[in-house]
């Protein structure tokens, strides 16, 4: 394993992340871990963070859903042809390829439950996990793009992200990764 990155937003802010696109805000209400997660509460609007020039082949996050978008929307990845996770309306997760859906989770995400959705590619075939169950493979050329978080195709919803983790050489799921702070607390300690 090689993580490149991870973010739990436990700083309070979203330093760690290249960009910020719309209004997602750091929070401490509802987080899987730490104190602090991310929220993308939106009104026919995007809000996500990005990173630049990191590639993932391994990706690892956390969304709690607390209330499903007005129209399917990339969640994980960008608006290019390469593969990206969407959700729907009715909370399923879909996978998408070169444009064509390659895979739909087995069962619909209910409201208010954190869920653990994982990506992981050896060459060109992917698999998507939820909670680390695989939710099926599928052969695509397309990469998996640079990590857009969040909202990122305009809708309204109400969705939480915590404990992102991506990795340049895994092929499977990462498992379940937290990621805390660390501070010094004093000169030397």
């Amino acid at each position: 394993m090689a993580l490149v990155f991870h973010s739990g937003f436990e700083s309070g802010n979203t330093f760690e992340w290249d960009s910020v696109t719309g209004t997602p805000t750091i929070q401490t209400t509802i987080k899987k871990t730490g104190t602090y997660a991310m929220r993308c509460n939106t009104s026919a609007a995007t809000a996500y963070v990005s990173l630049g020039n990191t590639w993932h082949w391994s990706r690892t996050v956390y969304i709690y859903i607390a209330s499903a978008p007005s129209a399917e929307i990339i969640i994980i990845g960008n608006s290019g042809t390469a593969a990206k996770i969407k959700l729907t309306i009715d909370r399923y997760l879909r996978v998408y390829g070169e444009g064509d859906l390659l895979s739909i989770t087995s069962g619909q995400l209910a409201l208010s439950t954190w869920y653990r959705v994982g990506f992981g590619r050896s060459g060109d075939v992917k698999t998507l996990y939820l909670n680390g169950v695989s939710q099926g493979s599928f052969t695509s050329s397309g990469d998996m793009p640079l990590a857009d978080l969040g909202v990122v195709e305009a809708a309204t919803a109400d969705l939480y992200f915590d404990d992102y983790a991506g990795d340049s050489s895994a092929t499977t799921d990462l498992g379940d990764i937290r990621t805390l702070l660390s501070l010094p607390n004093g000169d030397g300690t």
